[in-house]
C-alpha cells in the first residue's frame, strides 16, 4: 500500500474516487481491504500496542488524549522507558488503575514502594523520593502525602507546618509487640532505653578446713577508750652519757666485817672518807656487827658506753586518742569458714550484638 513517511495513504493508480464520487463495492472493495490490512499491521485487532509498535519518544503528552491510556491499550510489558518522551505520561494521561504491575517492563516493578515505606540502603545519602530517618522536622505540605501515612508518630514537628520523620541513627529496629505479650506495653513507634536480663553471679572461695594462716597489715580504728599495754621489748644501744638513779636495799650477807682504807698520817689522827687531802696509807677491819642489809640510794655515775636496756612491764592507763600499727601474720585455723568475694564490672557502656553500620530511609 503506497504512504509516505509520515503514513499519508495515497490511492492507488486509477482509482475513481473524487470529490462527489459514489464509492461502488465493484471497484472499492480492493481499497478497502487494502486499508483495512494497512490498519491491521499498525495496531493489533485486539487494540494492544506492543513495545514493536511504538517508535522511540513517540509518545509525548501532545499525542496523549486525556484517560486515554486503559488496561486494555498496553500490552503486557510494553512500557519502557526508552519509549516514553520524558515528562510525557503525566497523571491525567493515565485511567485510574490501568497501571498495574504486570503492565510494567521487568525490573521496574521493584522501584515502586508505598509511601511510609522504610528500608535499609547501603549508601550515605538516599535515592531520589526518599529521606534520611534522622529525626528532621519537614514539611507537612511538601510531604504531604508523607504526612498522610505516618502523621505524628515520630514527633510533631512544630505542631502546625512541620512533622517528624523516625530518628533511626544508631539504633536497631524491632518488630512491634502488637498485643503478643513478649514486649508488652510498648506504643507503636516509640524508643526504648538498652537493657540486659536481670541475672545473677554465683563465685566462692569454697570451704577451707586444712590449717592456714592469713597476712596481716592494717591499722587500728582511733581508740579512745582507757586501756594499757603490755611491754617487753630492748632498747636501742645508747651511746650518751646518762646516769641512772636507785635506791633499795642490799640483801642480807650474814655477820661480816668490811675493810676499808685510812690515813695514819693525817694530823689530829687517822682519818676516812674521801677528800682532797686524804692519803690513804693502811687498811683496818670494822668489827661484826652480825646479820644485818644496808639501804642503798645513789646514782650512778655518767655512762657513755653503748648498751642496752631490757624493758618489761604494762604500760600506765592510755586514754588519749591514738591508732595501733598491726602487722604479721595469723595463727593457723583449721576450722571450715569462706572468705567474701567481689566480682570486678566487665564491659563497655552498651550491651550490643556485633553489626555494621547502613542507612535507615524513608519513602515519601
Amino acid at each position: 500500500m503506497p504512504r509516505d513517511g509520515a503514513g499519508t495513504y495515497t490511492l492507488p493508480a486509477g482509482n475513481p474516487v473524487v470529490t462527489s464520487t459514489t464509492i461502488s463495492s465493484s471497484w472499492a472493495n480492493t481499497t478497502l481491504n487494502d486499508i483495512a490490512t494497512a490498519l491491521t499491521d499498525s495496531l493489533a485487532i485486539n487494540g494492544s500496542v506492543t513495545t514493536a509498535k511504538l517508535a522511540t519518544d513517540a509518545f509525548t503528552t501532545a499525542k496523549i488524549a486525556d484517560l486515554s491510556v486503559t488496561a486494555a491499550k498496553l500490552a503486557t510489558g510494553s512500557v519502557t522507558a526508552v519509549k516514553l518522551a520524558t515528562d510525557a505520561v503525566t497523571t491525567d494521561k493515565i485511567l485510574d488503575g490501568a497501571v498495574t504491575v504486570d503492565k510494567l517492563a521487568p525490573g521496574v516493578e521493584g522501584t515502586a514502594a508505598v509511601t511510609g515505606t522504610i528500608m535499609i540502603v547501603g549508601m550515605s545519602t538516599p535515592p531520589t523520593g526518599w529521606l534520611k530517618c534522622d529525626g528532621a522536622a519537614v514539611s507537612r505540605t511538601t510531604y504531604s502525602a508523607l504526612f498522610s501515612a505516618i502523621g505524628t508518630t515520630f514527633g510533631a514537628g512544630d505542631g502546625s507546618t512541620t512533622f517528624n520523620v523516625p530518628e533511626l541513627r544508631g539504633e536497631f529496629a524491632r518488630g512491634w509487640d502488637d498485643g503478643r505479650g513478649v514486649d508488652t506495653a510498648r506504643v507503636f513507634g516509640s524508643s526504648q532505653a538498652e537493657e540486659t536480663t536481670s541475672h545473677t553471679h554465683t563465685a566462692s572461695s569454697g570451704g577451707v578446713s586444712a590449717g592456714h594462716t592469713h597476712e596481716i597489715s592494717a591499722t587500728s580504728d582511733n581508740n579512745s577508750v582507757s586501756h594499757t599495754h603490755v611491754v617487753s621489748i630492748n632498747t636501742g644501744t645508747n651511746s650518751v652519757g646518762h646516769t641512772h638513779t636507785f635506791s633499795g636495799t642490799a640483801n642480807s650477807a650474814g655477820a661480816h666485817t668490811h675493810t676499808f682504807l685510812i690515813d695514819n698520817t693525817h694530823t689530829g689522827g687517822p682519818q676516812t672518807g674521801i677528800g682532797s687531802s686524804f692519803d690513804p696509807t693502811d687498811t683496818t677491819t670494822t668489827s661484826s656487827a652480825g646479820a644485818h642489809t644496808h639501804t642503798i640510794s645513789s646514782n650512778t655515775l655518767g655512762v657513755s658506753a653503748n648498751h642496752t636496756h631490757t624493758v618489761s612491764g604494762t604500760s600506765a592507763t592510755e586514754s588519749a586518742n591514738h591508732t595501733h600499727l598491726v602487722s604479721g601474720t595469723s595463727g593457723s585455723n583449721s576450722a571450715t569458714h569462706t572468705h567474701a568475694i567481689t566480682i570486678n564490672a566487665a564491659g563497655g557502656a552498651e550491651t550490643r550484638p556485633r553489626n555494621i553500620a547502613l542507612l535507615y530511609v524513608i519513602k515519601t
